[in-house]
């Protein structure tokens, strides 16, 4: 189907559902995909703007618009490269113009309908630049952040480099996910999740420090956390024993965490997987990315070794079922009545704490001979009341946690943290103990709950007497 110079195309689930979002709340930032980077050294700007064009002119999700017609959205590709390019020239890297401008270019809303759905804003100093690309999630994920990297590296060292075209675009990927819903197959898969799913707690109880509020941009506040390397060659020590990968081992502390915590009996944590199931697609831009909700049973669930067990299980069925859309799991659910209507549910209905292992940090090596760093911008948005990273560095597992400020003080989140780093030490040392006997608070807390009446309890835990807590909660 053709709209005057463009191509319309099939949607797929995940498309579909950030286009939805838009239509909601068109002001939201919240799904911006940014590449923040500051070369040591100038190129001319108009090479940067042939190599960005080439990218676009390559992958047609980048010259994607997302359009409702007939209740139907559709994919609708242009013919030729639509991408906003800016420019400006600095002096001073601490200019407040220069620094809004970067953090104004990571925030500003995209258009899902008019487009372009990318941009990029390349500022030049005396010996620097600063380079942030942007594009919305509803067209790229973080793969093909990797894949615009290394052509765009390729394409400033020769610009009239011959690169070879993608075997298919993304759209091939829609048409086949379109087809395969339809499917038995399919449906038996997303029958599975929703059971497996239902009766999950939503929202879980986990204390808050604020209320949760239908907002759609909520400001993340950061923490960092880091295992080290005994304790990591524990973990793996573990993940041998039980047969399984390490990573099922953190999966199931964050769920054993998540439940000792919120005393809430069944629990999800959600996890991304790379959605990518032809190595035809290895080289393609596009919104890949799918989500499952990792679940945990309290009732079926004994021992510390049984959970880690569970989530292993779990874990290796969403990497063979990679491609059945988290929509439709959640359409089940809603179908069944098994998902209530929580505030701020937009973001994720089934869970609200994550787990990513950033396999593919953002690649640094240098462009045409130039170094490379990240830029830290400020702008990051919540999209869930907890999402943690982690990644190896040097053989230690190094942990970020992006948390809703509105919901949690950093102090809150450093606390739990500690609690978190604590079971791990509980796994790694009694796998046999049964989960009914894990404590369900760090030592710091239990030492303040057993001193109640013993004398003056320090503000480290941010207790305080109740009428106290009431009287600035009001305030």
């Amino acid at each position: 189907m053709e709209h005057g110079d463009m191509l319309m195309l099939p949607s797929s689930v995940t498309q579909q559902r950030l286009y939805l979002l838009f239509r909601s709340n068109p002001d939201s930032h919240a799904y911006n995909v940014t590449v923040p980077l500051a070369i040591d050294g100038v190129l001319p700007v108009g090479q940067w703007r042939a190599a960005i064009d080439a990218i676009v002119s390559r992958h047609e999700a980048l010259r994607t618009t997302l359009r409702l017609v007939d209740g139907r959205v559709f994919q609708c590709v242009a013919a030729g490269p639509r991408v906003t390019f800016e420019t400006m020239e600095f002096e001073d890297e601490s200019d407040p113009l220069l620094l809004d401008a970067l953090r104004e270019c990571r925030t500003r809303p995209f258009d899902l309908e008019r487009g372009p759905l990318m941009r990029c804003l390349v500022a030049t100093g005396p010996s620097r630049q600063k380079v942030v690309i942007c594009i919305h999630h509803s067209v790229c994920d973080g793969i093909s952040v990797s894949i615009i990297l290394r052509e765009l590296r390729q394409l400033l060292a020769t610009p009239d480099a011959d690169l070879p075209l993608p075997d298919l675009q993304f759209a091939d990927y829609a048409a086949w996910e379109e087809a395969a819903l339809d499917g038995p197959r399919m449906s038996a898969q997303v029958a599975e999740w929703v059971d497996a799913l239902s009766g999950v707690a939503n929202p879980h109880r986990l204390p808050l420090d604020g209320p949760r509020t239908p907002d759609s941009v909520v400001p993340a506040g950061h923490a960092s956390f880091v295992i080290e390397r005994e304790r990591c060659e524990q973990v793996r020590q573990l993940a041998k024993s039980l047969r399984c990968s390490e990573f099922s081992v953190y999966m199931g502390l964050v769920q054993l965490w998540l439940h000792k915590t919120t005393g809430d009996r069944k629990v999800a944590v959600g996890v991304p997987v790379g959605n990518r199931p032809d190595s035809q697609l290895d080289n393609v831009v596009g919104c890949f990315a799918n989500t499952f909700a990792i679940p945990f049973d309290a009732d079926r669930t004994t021992t510390v070794a049984e959970c880690v067990k569970a989530a292993s299980r779990w874990l290796r069925k969403a990497l063979a079922e990679q491609s059945v859309p988290f929509d439709q799991v959640v359409s089940g659910l809603r179908a069944n009545s098994s998902l209530g209507h929580a505030a701020g549910e937009r973001w994720s209905p089934v869970f609200q704490v994550s787990l990513t292992y950033h396999d593919t940090p953002l690649d640094l090596t240098p462009i045409v001979g130039r170094p490379v760093t990240a830029l830290d911008l400020d702008g990051a948005t919540a999209k869930f009341d907890l999402d943690i990273g982690v990644s190896w560095q040097d053989e230690e597992l190094h942990g970020t946690v992006l948390y809703n400020g509105d919901l949690f003080t950093e102090a809150t989140v450093r606390h739990r943290l500690d609690y978190l780093t604590e079971l791990l030490t509980i796994m790694v040392d009694t796998p046999q103990m049964r989960i009914v006997d894990v404590p369900a608070v760090s030592a710091a807390e239990r030492d303040v709950v057993l001193g109640f009446g013993g004398g003056v309890v320090g503000d480290g835990l941010g207790l305080g007497v109740v009428h106290g807590l009431f009287e600035g909660w009001v305030d």
